[in-house]
């Protein structure tokens, strides 16, 4: 997609003889034609636009240059969806191609194919130069690409001419290899399965053989190039290295410069307009650039030679590739003089006079802005203050601040400026730069010395982001029909009378003409150097290993080195080498190499590797305590050793590691917080921090916060900047500390604890309940069958003829399918669902009643959590699967169910769907293979809810973000059966015109007026119609209370008023005057109650700690989710739980 549109008008006379061309020598140009015609008379159009993504991270910043790109809903990832592409034949029918069909590239663009000529198929003979060997007899989709898109003569030229035309079609070439890609690994991933390596040795004694009925199915590796797993791969490769060199010494941006002589000097020999539409050239040539920079830096050019170097190619929207590079140059760099840092950084102008080839390059290239007062419009801007921080401040001498951040020199000189789009510049808008790197490459170098930054970490995530993404919303101009969530080909459609009404949101990956260029050409987007070798660990035995679906486990576990990987054959190694006996784990691979193929170590002959240990959680329990040990001892030849401390064997890892203290005093949680904190984020420590406190054996919290809240305040002060909007805020030790303490609150009631638990964390103490039930087959086979079937015939015949007409006679047939109930509240959904479960059960089929909500689920016959009961993530992304394993006792119930029940599906994110339908298909396709291609396997599920009411909750989402969460917008949907309820079962003639007037404004077309809202949409302020509104007066408290209740001066608290009625705020500050208010109108004698707080600290701390955190200070902490420190109660009086405490006895929270 472009940004504009092409400007000036076409000429006719060149027009119709490129129609006589193509009409002349182009077999396709008849059918092309026709298509055509009839499109013409049946099509619809559409503008798709970007939208500003307000807190989503660089990410979605809008392009700020006119260029063609791609938008691909979704990610590139294993859950991308196929290409649409129908052929209609003559006689009516349709046919599905697939992207890759020879014809496919020719129909689409006739402009560059004028011949109509074929394109890639897969069996093009590979020919390489004699003497080449070969692993592969045909060409692959990503090498005829790359090699058609090149500059040849004796070819012509018309498809490297393409101007734009040229820029989507190697977006759409790149899309396609991508999809190739994807599709051998969705192929893959059917058949692929990992499992513990001693699990299988367990199935084989048992006798079960067959590869199907165990482990899980893989998802997309680490290795599938610029997916999110392969991004944390190489973050955590540049912690390796920084843990082994330090912080780097240099960051430097180079981007790619348009107007580079070499283009020029192309363009020169082979005829073109403008650079801009050689996205090809632009590569090639930035690559060229690139390579010989990274060699200037290793010969040590311009600085040192450096000792470790890591580069990231990166393709914002701005237009051009660029590279980020990090340098480091040893231990002599660590603590250079300012006088060092101006002998290789400049922030100032040169003397236009001295140095004229200097001046004028600073000037082009290295000048930012203008932006601030002067122009709030520029790009980057955000409430109108500069993200960059520019104007800089002016400084006679360079110096560094508290954080690590270098002051360059900016002398104030009123001769060095500089005019730019009408404004003057000066010193204070230059960009950091080294002058003999312009001279010679010409283009923005940014050059940023970063040594002593407290914040490498996100200089690290800052190179290893993600992909560029773009929300948009598509939308059909001038009046035009659109049918709402619940439509389907048989539904009626509504008349849309507003001008650009929204029909579609998309979260989609942004894929520019460069980018796609680059990945076509199979230039590196990631590099470092030294390398680095990922070392894995695990428990004997407890290796994963890679299994076919098809596979006779007995053979597998015969297969040679099975048993073997580089973690047990480190141990073997230790065992014949007394060098290696020298050396904990972590160092082997700067002396040893490990040989995948043969399954040995052997001695390392050149280059330098440094090694990196997998990270691992300290849920992981003994594997945690295994890595310890490991950083530790140095040559342990088994795990026996490992296991053994003065001549005593210890039962596991953790037992060892008590005994040689490594564990004592919290050594090992403040050893992880210590490692994490060279690797980990600030949100990520804290989050291990709670993790300790909730699942750990932490002896001493309060000392841990000492030693560690630090490390995990790294990003208060930025967001406090944000937040504020002023970027030189200062925060003090204990201000910060205290925003620390509330990032870790908000953390802790996530898992539905408190710091008020925690020993020595001054915090309310707070108790939970844990949930109990019945086991499994316990709730789903022990049912009366009579009693059902009275149940049943009871309720079905109270059921409406909208209810009765609901079919699901896919139960019966078995044959799977997914249905809807789409309706208001009080249409009788849980009605129908009761009708449906007791019919089932009464003929002994399981059904599975499962709800959004705990008060939901309560509703239903067994009801329970969806979450819960299928081991659905809290954490959600496209590619989780619930944590189900075949074989289990899960698995089986449900392997044997009939029905699943989803109530209040609109509120669950449509993940969770997702990861349930791959769930199902994976437990059911051992048994019956066709059920990987069924929707949730074959299985029926029944889904219901109202997508007026509460839809998926997206912390700081948009609109867009909450509609692309929803399930309607899931690949799902196509196949779902849509029933409508209509009658509302609860509404007397009275509230008629109420319920009527509530249903239109879910619908979204109350009476209302418009007005302009963030992010360019349309806000429509609804008009509430004056019997809703009560009239302000002076005491308006009880305006609200007597509305509600009655006169509250007359009601007893014995009464059940407040049972059946209840008042809606959006503060919780004004929740609290309503309750003392109603409380202190009723009779009846009052109870005070009040939460015991206090700060539990060893005797020696006591008396300082104790001045320091008052007990009244503690009492007037208020949380969201915890009840306030004074409590009043008075009998009759409702009291609403804030947590799920007991399901099964209604003990739940009541969402609001």
């Amino acid at each position: 997609m472009g940004q504009t549109s092409t400007e000036g008008n076409l000429d006719e006379t060149t027009l119709e003889r490129i129609i006589e061309m193509i009409d002349e020598n182009n077999c396709l140009a008849k059918i092309f034609r026709r298509a055509r015609d009839h499109y013409e008379s049946v099509g619809q159009e559409f503008t798709i636009r970007l939208l500003q993504g307000k807190g989503k991270g660089k990410e979605y910043d809008l392009p700020s240059t006119s260029k063609v790109a791609c938008l691909i809903v979704g990610d590139m990832s294993s859950t991308i969806g196929v290409r649409d592409i129908v052929v209609q034949f003559q006689s009516d029918t349709l046919q599905q191609i697939r992207d890759d069909h020879p014809l496919f590239m020719s129909l689409q663009y006739p402009l560059l194919f004028p011949y109509g000529e074929y394109g890639f198929h897969p069996e093009i003979s590979l020919h390489l130069e004699t003497g080449t060997s070969r692993t592969r007899q045909f060409l692959t989709i990503h090498q005829f690409y790359a090699a058609q898109i090149q500059t040849r003569l004796n070819q012509g030229l018309t498809l490297i001419k393409g101007g734009r035309l040229l820029h989507q079609y190697v977006v759409d070439v790149y899309t396609t290899i991508e999809e190739d890609r994807l599709r051998w690994a969705r192929n893959n991933q059917d058949i692929l399965r990992a499992e513990l390596y001693s699990n299988v040795l367990d199935d084989v004694s048992k006798g079960d053989t067959d590869a199907k009925i165990i482990g899980q199915r893989f998802i997309l590796p680490p290795s599938f190039t610029g997916g999110p797993r392969y991004l944390v791969e190489k973050y955590h490769d540049a912690m390796a290295i920084s843990r082994e060199y330090g912080n780097p010494d240099l960051f430097i941006t180079m981007t790619a410069n348009p107007n580079w002589r070499e283009i020029k000097d192309h363009f020169d020999r082979y005829g073109g307009d403008s650079p801009n539409d050689r996205p090809d050239i632009e590569c090639r040539v930035f690559k060229m650039k690139l390579d010989e920079l990274l060699k200037d830096f290793k010969k040590g050019t311009f600085f040192k030679p450096y000792t470790a170097a890591l580069h990231r190619i990166k393709f914002q929207k701005r237009g051009h590739p660029h590279a980020h590079i990090l340098l480091w140059f040893g231990s002599s760099s660590r603590t250079p003089s300012a006088e060092e840092v101006d002998e290789i950084i400049s922030a100032e102008l040169p003397n236009r006079e001295k140095d004229p080839e200097a001046y004028n390059l600073v000037t082009k290239h290295m000048i930012h802005g203008p932006c601030g007062v002067i122009n709030l419009k520029s790009p980057c801007m955000e409430n109108n203050v500069c993200t960059k921080k520019y104007p800089r401040q002016y400084n006679d001498n360079t110096s560094i601040d508290k954080s690590g951040y270098v002051l360059y020199r900016r002398r104030r000189n009123e001769n060095a400026y500089v005019v730019k789009d009408g404004v003057i510049l000066n010193n204070t808008f230059v960009v950091p730069h080294n002058i003999k790197l312009l001279k010679k490459y010409e283009a923005h170098i940014n050059v940023e010395w970063c040594n002593r930054t407290s914040a490498v970490k996100y200089l690290f995530k800052y190179i290893t982001k993600g992909v560029d993404r773009a929300s948009a919303v598509i939308e059909r101009g001038n009046t035009e029909t659109a049918s709402d969530p619940m439509a389907s080909g048989e539904t009626s459609e509504r008349v849309i009378k507003q001008r650009n009404e929204i029909q579609d949101y998309v979260d989609a990956r942004y894929l520019s003409a460069c980018e796609s260029m680059w990945r076509t050409f199979a230039f590196h987007i990631h590099k470092r150097k030294p390398s680095v070798e990922k070392l894995i660990i695990h428990l004997e035995g407890e290796h994963n290993i890679t299994i076919k679906s098809t596979d006779n486990l007995s053979r597998v576990i015969r297969k040679p080195g099975i048993e073997k990987t580089m973690f047990t054959e480190w141990m073997v190694l230790c065992g014949r080498s007394a060098f290696a006996q020298t050396l904990t784990y972590v160092q082997i691979p700067e002396y040893f190499v490990w040989n995948n193929s043969s399954k040995i170590w052997s001695e390392r002959k050149k280059g330098k590797t440094i090694g990196r240990i997998v990270a691992v959680h300290p849920s992981a329990c003994d594997r945690y305590y295994l890595r310890i040990l490991i950083n530790k001892i140095k040559g342990p030849r088994s795990y026996d050793e490992l296991k053994t401390f003065n001549n005593v064997k210890y039962p596991d890892f953790k037992s060892v590691c008590h005994a040689r203290r490594y564990l004592d005093n919290d050594v090992e949680w403040l050893e992880s917080m210590i490692e994490g904190a060279r690797t980990s984020t600030p949100f990520q420590l804290r989050d291990m921090f709670v993790t300790f406190l909730n699942n750990c054996f932490v002896a001493s919290p309060g000392k841990l916060w000492e030693h560690s809240w630090k490390s995990m305040s790294e990003d208060i002060l930025h967001k406090r900047q944000r937040l504020l909007g002023h970027t030189n805020l200062e925060l003090d030790d204990e201000t910060l500390e205290q925003y620390t303490l509330i990032e870790v609150e908000k953390l802790m009631r996530m898992h539905d604890r408190s710091l008020n638990d925690i020993k020595e964390m001054p915090k309310i103490k707070h108790v939970l309940l844990k949930e109990l039930g019945k086991s499994l087959w316990n709730q789903k086979m022990d049912y009366d069958v009579s009693e059902e079937t009275l149940r049943h015939d009871t309720v079905y015949n109270l059921l409406n003829a909208e209810q009765r007409a609901i079919s699901l006679d896919s139960v019966d047939k078995k044959d799977g399918k997914l249905y809807f109930v789409y309706g208001a509240g009080g249409t009788g959904k849980t009605f129908l669902y009761k009708a449906i479960i007791s019919r089932l059960r009464s003929r002994k089929q399981i059904v599975l009643p499962v709800a959004s909500s705990g008060i939901t689920a309560l509703l239903l016959p067994n009801g329970r959590m969806a979450h819960s009961r299928f081991n659905i993530p809290l954490k959600l992304s496209a590619d989780k699967l619930c944590n189900i394993k075949p074989g289990t006792m899960l698995a089986e119930l449900i392997e044997k169910t009939d029905l699943i029940i989803w109530d209040e599906a609109p509120m669950t994110h449509k993940h969770a769907f997702k990861a349930l339908d791959k769930t199902l298909k994976d437990i059911m396709s051992m048994k019956n293979p066709l059920a990987k291609d069924q929707t949730f396997s074959g299985k029926t599920v029944l889904l219901g809810g109202d997508f007026r009411q509460i839809l998926p909750v997206i912390p700081q989402g948009s609109r867009a973000d909450t509609v692309l969460a929803s399930i309607s917008h899931s690949y799902l949907w196509d196949s779902c059966h849509k029933f409508s309820l209509k009658t509302n079962m609860r509404v007397n003639q009275d509230e008629k015109e109420f319920s009527e007037w509530l249903l239109k404004v879910g619908e979204g077309h109350p009476e209302s007026v418009e007005e302009d809202g963030d992010d360019a949409y349309r806000e429509q302020m609804i008009i509430i119609d004056n019997s809703l509104v009560q009239e302000f007066k002076d005491d308006s408290l009880k305006q609200v209370v007597d509305a509600a209740y009655g006169d509250v001066n007359k009601l007893k608290a014995s009464q059940s008023s407040y049972t059946d009625k209840t008042i809606l705020t959006p503060r919780n500050d004004t929740v609290d005057e309503i309750n003392a208010y109603t409380i202190s109108k009723n009779d009846g004698e009052s109870r005070d109650y009040y939460s015991y707080d206090s700060f539990e600290i060893s005797d020696t701390q006591y008396d300082q700690n104790d001045s320091l955190y008052a007990i009244e200070y503690l009492n007037s902490m208020e949380f969201p989710g915890l009840p306030a420190h004074k409590l009043i109660l008075k009998v009759g009086a409702p009291v609403m739980l804030l947590r799920n405490i007991n399901q099964k006895n209604g003990y739940i929270m009541v969402p609001v």
